[in-house]
């Protein structure tokens, strides 16, 4: 049966009502998305923002090269961290403090057990050669996996993990759990409490902080634990930080299956991670050293290639990386610790480098 509009006076009705309906429709859509939308930037893991303008990123199929070999540090322990003063030409490179010290106002020696879990670092300051040109000790800061150095002058800033805390995990030795920022001051035992430190917390509820510093583009990049679970990489504006404003660039996860974590250094849109394990006769006897590069913007790993860097050292355990700028040519630089002979278990460190850059995506 065929009706008409007047056969159905409610269907007319609605019908006369529909610009009105459609067009609260129309806002509501637009409010959703625009919530969306908002909802996106105030993630706190914003991945895949691309706001660090694409780099070149390092060939890790290039030639391995040589900085340093064979150097004696301030402390015989094996190397940790490291980074550079590309203003001034040093190097800067932290181990666990050795034993046996009475430092400063301590009123007793302390075992080696006990300064890994106090978090007790020393810093030595080398010259590019790996001359030895100063020391400072750090008490209550971290394990030193990575530091960074920001050059104001003459004076070299440390950023380094602080307040470290004995992990669950890995009981027997201190990470912190914020990052600090000071001056080098040769021959200072540094407190953590001193007034001297500024601390930063970027990140709420974050612990293993370690902070490496990209000068050639004014980044901080914070590598954290949440819930005692994953890993993360934030990127942070240098400057922002300093002023106490944490609004992260870009945040990635760790990439997963990677070895023994050893040290990152990040350089414009990439960040280099370092792994791997010493010789071991039985289970690594020939080395396990990887460098993997992830993109920044997008999280996603794109390259991962072992290190054979120096083969013949004794013991050869991965520690550290960084960026050294030498004029106009930018180095990733990863260390490693070495026995100083087959009878002398005492660590030399090293340093060598990759150096030739291809193009981003």
């Amino acid at each position: 049966m065929k009706h008409t509009q007047s056969d159905h006076p409610q269907e007319n009705l609605r019908l006369k009502k529909s610009p009105f309906t459609q067009k609260k429709l129309f806002l509501s859509i637009l409010i959703i998305l625009a919530l969306i939308l908002l909802a996106l930037t105030l993630l706190p893991f914003g991945k895949g923002n691309a706001q660090i303008p694409v780099s070149k990123k390092f060939d890790l199929s290039a030639t391995d090269k040589t900085l340093i070999t064979g150097k004696v540090l301030t402390d015989p322990t094996l190397q940790q961290g490291f980074a550079f003063d590309n203003t001034n030409n040093h190097i800067y490179m932290v181990q666990i403090t050795n034993a046996g010290q009475k430092l400063g106002t301590e009123t007793r020696t302390y075992g080696s057990a006990e300064r890994s879990i106090k978090g007790d670092l020393t810093v030595t300051k080398l010259s590019a050669e790996g001359t030895i040109l100063g020391n400072m000790y750090l008490i209550g800061f971290g394990h030193g996996v990575s530091i960074g150095v920001e050059p104001v002058g003459t004076t070299a800033y440390l950023w380094t993990e602080v307040d470290a805390v004995a992990d669950k995990s890995e009981p027997n030795n201190g990470f912190g759990t914020k990052i600090a920022r000071f001056p080098f001051v040769d021959n200072q035992v540094l407190l953590n409490t001193d007034p001297s430190i500024t601390k930063f917390a970027p990140v709420s509820g974050a612990d293993r902080t370690t902070v490496n510093i990209d000068m050639a583009n004014g980044l901080l990049t914070m590598r954290y634990r949440l819930n005692e679970t994953l890993f993360h990489f934030s990127v942070f504006n240098l400057a922002e930080v300093k002023a106490g404003t944490y609004k992260p660039l870009v945040t990635v996860d760790q990439p997963t299956g990677l070895g023994v974590f050893q040290g990152f250094a990040s350089y414009g849109s990439y960040l280099y991670l370092l792994d791997g394990t010493a010789y071991n006769l039985n289970t690594n006897p020939t080395g396990n050293t990887y460098i993997t590069t992830v993109n920044l913007n997008t999280g996603v790993q794109v390259d991962r290639a072992m290190i054979n860097a120096e083969n013949s050292l004794l013991f050869r355990e991965p520690e550290g990386m960084a960026i050294q700028i030498v004029g106009t040519t930018v180095r990733l630089c990863f260390g490693f610790g070495s026995y100083r002979s087959s009878i002398d278990t005492r660590k030399n460190a090293n340093i060598f480098y990759k150096d030739a850059l291809i193009k981003g995506s």
